[in-house]
């Protein structure tokens, strides 16, 4: 397998590992030096130029406090476009409003949102992908 693919490959798994709450894969492959450039539009805070951290400890809350109001969630990677070690994922996430945490409220309903996630990959680009990313810099650690 060629560096492209195997840096798509690296995506994938990490967001099949989402789709299956496998916390353990997530920290084993998420760069612990990974930064988050991009807050959710419901973060109003003060967000510093240089991100905030997001390793695999961040990772694992962020992911367990979103599903505790969305039990349900599912991540399916619609396409995968790799440029030398950047990998672009067209994602589609689905989700039901059900639970008490999380940052929007129990209403029951479904929800469906297809947005392109940019991060380097396995080899430590960066990127600058705006407000609709979770990262920016590597994501995964090198494969091994």
């Amino acid at each position: 397998m060629d560096d492209l693919e195997s840096n798509k490959a690296l995506i994938r798994t990490y967001w099949e590992a989402v789709n299956v709450e496998d916390y353990a894969t997530l920290e084993s492959i998420h760069d612990p030096a990974a930064r988050n450039h991009a807050p959710a539009a419901f973060d109003l805070t003060e967000w510093p130029s240089e991100g905030k951290p997001f390793g695999p400890v961040e990772v694992r809350e962020t992911y367990r406090w979103i599903r505790s109001g969305q039990p349900d969630l599912h991540v399916d990677v619609e396409a995968l476009i790799a440029e030398d070690d950047q990998v672009v994922a067209w994602v589609r996430a689905t989700s039901t409003l059900t639970g008490t945490g999380g940052p929007i409220p129990p209403t029951g309903r479904s929800w469906t949102s297809t947005t392109p996630i940019a991060s380097g990959s396995a080899t430590g680009g960066s990127s600058s992908t705006g407000r609709s990313a979770t990262t920016s810099g590597r994501l995964c650690r090198p494969a091994s």
